[in-house]
């Protein structure tokens, strides 16, 4: 999930992640899915994850990405 998709391509893809992840999906809805994205994920979905794996960042945005996990 990055920010070079077409607007439309971008808002479908991430009306369906919403649906998958957003702050109102339940477990079962999360199961078995990987999503691999940019910064777009931490400063413009209101999402969570049930875990995270991150590569070294400065301190403010890695506790702009913590605050993703349920």
């Amino acid at each position: 999930f990055h920010a070079q998709f077409l607007m439309p391509d971008r808002a479908e893809k991430e009306q369906r992640l919403m649906e998958r992840i957003g702050k109102r999906s339940t477990p079962a809805q999360r199961d078995r899915l990987i999503v691999v994205g940019t910064q777009v994920l931490e400063q413009s979905l209101d999402i969570d994850f049930d875990y995270m794996i991150t590569e070294l960042c400065p301190m403010d945005l890695l506790l702009q990405r913590i605050g993703r996990l349920h």
